[in-house]
């Protein structure tokens, strides 16, 4: 029997997985081609004999293989199942949500159809393949072998069909701008389907090292070993960061401050980057507030920065220009997202290399660089278009071969009045707190690693695994409550509706919110600290909070 709920193996296998069919999206692969590639990597992944994607007849009655691995010759392309409850596909097109088969005959929500029982089927997992009006299809994998499969196993069949649906509609669209649209945003819920369970696991993995590295000496002979533990568990945390922006999958925080203070806040540290072959130009005209996100902005200026110093070798000139802009309909057409109305524009103009039309048509895909290998995860500008997508805003870029690249970041204006650069949080001492602290998440690695946190930090922690057992602490009396911490995704009530029965009960409460990928929005203001967090970075935050 194969365990696959909460293996970290498995878990960044499935990510891999997710990103390499992701990229053949992207590459304009036929979707017969990549069906076939997503059957034989689910197979693979999941350890099973048998998978399938089916596709959904025009007469809505039935499903025909339309690709598979495992299953006997001549199926493929002739089987058909039913779409009904006298199927597991056809139960998952009703259910519209992945659906689990632990033992075949226990099963009473459906029926086998005849392909299953005649390949002795006994477990199985399945999700349905979206389309332009209607599901366009199921993807299921399948083994003679009793065995469970874990939520996450689901997430991950899930994104591999979003991938699959994405591909087939993009097929049938003329529109080349479109369905490079729609890959996009397939590889952005394939990366959020297991972010979740990666970044708990990352959370572990280097909140644990943290801690192991403070109790070893300078000269352990451990010491080296937890020290690249925890290297490879932030390098790990970045990519899932930067895929996570890329899709758009990130909790935004944002704050209303001038775009060209902020970005003459940044000039020592552009300067530092750049180095002295490269003269620095920050020009800033009149006020341009913005509402933004500004730890996600600094990342979008320090990757244009950090990209514009790679075209300029031999060194040159980059300009960095704030201002106020009118979009017309003109200007609106040539950048993706963007509707007339009243911008601030945040140019970066470089005197490098400059890149041709084919290039340029190519650079916020993910995986694509031009850089020599092992000079770049090709992930830098795609985490640039989610981040200023996501912000409400769109992107440009000008270029050509031996005359430079300008790339142009649009953001909405914000209210006239926020003229000053966003207050970053110092990293202040961590001194002990008295306060008593509820502590709510659902991975148990997580919860028990955040409770020696603030247990060490010198805080009361009362736990609960979920939104029910916390109402029912809330709900208790005696000892007051200061700080309800929480995860976001939770199951039942998520995080931001369990704040709000909480505050019900105990009004008095703070919140901080702590997530490694949610698609909830969070009210303005609301605190929050992205997965996977640092244990003194944890203290830090609460202890800044509970100040407050």
């Amino acid at each position: 029997m194969i365990a696959s709920t909460g293996d970290p193996a498995l878990l960044a296998r499935q990510l891999a997985v997710l990103a390499e069919l992701g990229q053949q999206a992207l590459l304009g692969v036929d979707p017969d081609t990549l069906m076939q590639k997503a059957v034989a990597l689910v197979a693979e992944t999941l350890d099973v004999e048998y998978c399938k994607v089916l596709e959904l007849l025009p007469d809505g009655d039935e499903l025909r293989l339309r690709a598979g691995v495992g299953w006997r010759e001549g199926s493929v392309g002739r089987a058909t199942v039913g779409a009904g409850t006298d199927s597991q596909a056809g139960y998952t097109l009703i259910a519209k949500e992945p659906v689990i088969v632990e033992a075949a005959e226990r099963e009473t929500r459906f029926e086998l159809p005849p392909l299953l029982l005649e390949h002795h089927v006994v477990s199985g997992i399945s999700a349905v393949i979206p389309g332009r009006g209607r599901a366009w299809g199921v993807l299921g994998a399948h083994t003679a072998r009793r065995r469970p499969f874990a939520e996450s196993d689901g997430r991950f069949v899930q994104g591999v069909a979003n991938v699959i649906g994405a591909t087939v509609m993009a097929a049938r669209r003329s529109d080349d701008e479109l369905a490079q649209a729609e890959n996009l945003e397939a590889v952005g819920r394939l990366a959020g389907g297991i972010a979740h369970d990666f970044n708990n696991l990352l959370t572990v993995i280097g909140g644990r090292s943290d801690l192991l590295l403070q109790r070893l000496a300078p000269d352990s002979p451990g010491r080296r070993d937890a020290e690249l533990i925890q290297a490879a568990s932030r390098r790990a945390a970045r990519l899932t960061h930067q895929l996570l922006a890329f899709g758009r999958r990130q909790v935004l925080m944002p704050k209303a401050f001038d775009l060209g203070v902020f970005v003459a806040g940044l000039e020592p540290t552009l300067r530092r980057l750049l180095g002295q072959g490269i003269e620095l130009v920050v020009a800033t005209a009149a006020p341009a507030p913005v509402r933004a996100d500004p730890g996600q902005l600094e990342q979008v200026v320090v990757s244009l920065v950090t990209n514009a110093r790679d075209a300029m070798p031999g060194g040159g000139r980059l300009t960095l220009q704030a201002a106020g802009v009118e979009a017309d309909e003109a200007l609106a057409r040539r950048h993706a997202g963007l509707q007339p109305g009243s911008y601030a524009v945040l140019t970066v103009r470089d005197t490098g290399s400059g890149m041709d039309a084919r290039t340029q048509a190519r650079i916020f895909e993910p995986f694509f660089t031009t850089k020599d290998h092992g000079r770049g995860t090709g992930l830098g500008l795609a985490m640039v278009y989610g981040i200023v997508r996501q912000s409400g805003g769109g992107i440009g870029v000008d270029s050509a071969p031996g005359r430079g690249t300008t790339f142009s970041i649009y953001l909405p204006l914000a209210e006239a009045g926020a003229g000053r650069a966003p207050d970053v949080p110092g990293a202040g001492t961590v001194v002990p707190g008295a306060a008593t602290i509820l502590l709510v998440e659902d991975d148990d690695d997580v919860r028990a690693l955040t409770r020696e946190t603030l247990t060490r930090g010198g805080y009361r922690v009362l736990e609960a695994p979920d939104a029910e057992a916390a109402l029912r602490v809330a709900a208790g009396g005696g000892e007051a409550i200061h700080l309800l911490l929480t995860d976001v995704v939770l199951p039942g009530l998520n995080g931001p509706q369990l704040a709000e029965r909480v505050a019900a009960l105990r009004p008095a409460a703070r919140v901080l919110f702590v997530s490694g990928y949610t698609d909830q929005t969070l009210e303005p203001g609301a605190a929050f600290l992205t997965k996977p967090f640092e244990p003194d970075e944890l203290l830090r935050r609460v202890r800044a909070l509970l100040a407050s």
